[in-house]
C-alpha cells in the first residue's frame, strides 16, 4: 500500500509538472507572439511616419524649400520603393552635390538606391552615374568598392548596351582588382559589339567610347584605350566634358606608352577644360555640355592623371 501510494504520488506530481511546463510554454509563446505583433505595429507606424515625411518633403520641394525638405528626410529611417521617394531623394542628393556637401549627398543617394532598387530602367543607371563619383569625392573608397560591386552584380547579365557601358564607366573611377575586371569583361563585350553596327556614332555611342577606353586602360590594353579615345574625339558634335575626359584618358595611355610629349599635351588640354568648368561653379549641366556628374568623373580621372604624369621624372632621368 505504501509502495502504491508512492507510485501514485509520483505519477500525480509528474502530471502536474508536465501540465505546468506546457502552461509555461504557452505563456512564453503568447508573450513572444504579442512582442512580435507589437514590433510589427511599431514597424508599420514608423513606415507610415516615414512615408508622410517623404510626402511632406515632396510638397516643400515643389515650393523651392529644399532645406526644410532635407531636414524632414534626414529623420527618415526606412524607405520603400516609390516614384515619390525616388524623386525627393534624387532632388535632394543633387542639391547637396552641387554645393559639394559630399557626405549628405552620399546619404541621400544611398537611400535613393534603396528606393529604386526594384527598377531596371535607365533611371537607375542615371542614379548610379550620380552616386559613384560622390563616394570618391567624399573620400570613402571602401564605400565606393561596395557600391561598384553592387552595381556590377545588378547588371552582370545585361544585354543592353547602355546599361553595360554605364556600369563600366561607374565601376572604373579607380583601378580595380582582377576579380572586378573579370566581372566587367562581359559588359565590355556587350558595349563593344554594339559599336560594330552600321551608323553607330550618335551621342550615346560617343560616350560609350569613353567607357570602353577606360576599360581598356584598366586592362593594360593601352593602344586599344588610345584608339577608343581617338574615336570619341572624331564625333562632330562638341561636348566639352566628353572631350576633356577623352584627353585625360589619352594622356594616361600615352604616358604608359612612354610618349611623354603627347601625354603632357593631352593632359594640358583636359586639365584646362575641367578647371575652366569648376572655376565657374558646379551646376546641373545638360546633355550638350555634360552633366555635373560627368564633370566629376572627369575631375576624378584628372587627379589620377596628374598624380601619374606630373610626378613622373623627366625623360632621360
Amino acid at each position: 500500500m505504501v509502495a502504491l501510494a508512492l507510485v501514485g504520488g509520483i505519477a500525480v506530481a509528474t502530471l502536474f509538472w508536465y501540465q505546468e511546463r506546457e502552461s509555461r510554454k504557452r505563456a512564453v509563446a503568447a508573450e513572444h507572439q504579442a512582442l512580435v505583433a507589437e514590433q510589427q505595429q511599431e514597424s508599420l507606424r514608423i513606415e507610415a511616419e516615414d512615408r508622410e515625411r517623404v510626402t511632406q518633403a515632396a510638397f516643400l520641394i515643389s515650393q523651392g524649400k529644399q532645406e526644410e525638405a532635407d531636414d524632414l528626410v534626414s529623420k527618415v529611417s526606412t524607405i520603400k520603393p516609390s516614384l515619390e521617394a525616388e524623386s525627393v531623394l534624387r532632388t535632394l542628393g543633387i542639391w547637396h552635390a552641387l554645393k559639394e556637401h559630399w557626405a549628405q549627398a552620399a546619404q541621400r543617394f544611398s537611400l535613393l538606391l534603396k528606393a529604386d532598387q526594384q527598377d531596371n530602367s535607365w533611371a537607375i543607371t542615371d542614379d548610379l552615374l550620380m552616386a559613384g563619383p560622390i563616394q570618391i569625392e567624399r573620400g570613402d573608397m571602401e564605400g565606393y568598392e561596395r557600391f561598384r560591386r553592387a552595381a556590377i552584380a545588378h547588371y552582370a547579365k545585361t544585354t543592353d548596351a547602355v546599361f553595360a557601358e554605364r556600369t563600366l564607366k561607374i565601376s572604373l573611377l579607380s583601378p580595380a582588382d582582377a576579380q572586378t575586371m573579370k566581372a566587367l569583361e562581359p559588359l565590355a563585350e556587350v558595349a563593344a559589339k554594339s559599336m560594330e553596327q552600321p551608323g553607330q556614332m550618335g551621342i550615346m555611342e560617343a560616350w560609350r567610347c569613353i567607357s570602353l577606353a577606360i576599360m581598356a586602360y584598366r586592362q593594360d590594353y593601352t593602344p586599344t584605350a588610345k584608339a577608343w579615345c581617338e574615336k570619341c574625339l572624331e564625333y562632330p558634335e562638341i561636348n566639352p566634358c566628353r572631350i576633356a575626359t577623352a584627353h585625360i584618358i589619352q594622356a594616361m595611355a600615352c604616358h604608359r606608352l612612354s610618349e611623354a610629349v603627347k601625354a603632357n599635351s593631352e593632359l594640358a588640354q583636359g586639365r584646362d577644360m575641367v578647371m575652366a568648368k569648376f572655376a565657374k561653379g558646379l551646376d546641373e549641366g545638360n546633355g550638350g555640355e555634360g552633366f555635373w556628374f560627368d564633370w566629376l568623373f572627369a575631375r576624378i580621372l584628372l587627379r589620377e592623371a596628374e598624380a601619374l604624369i606630373d610626378k613622373a621624372p623627366p625623360v632621360g632621368e
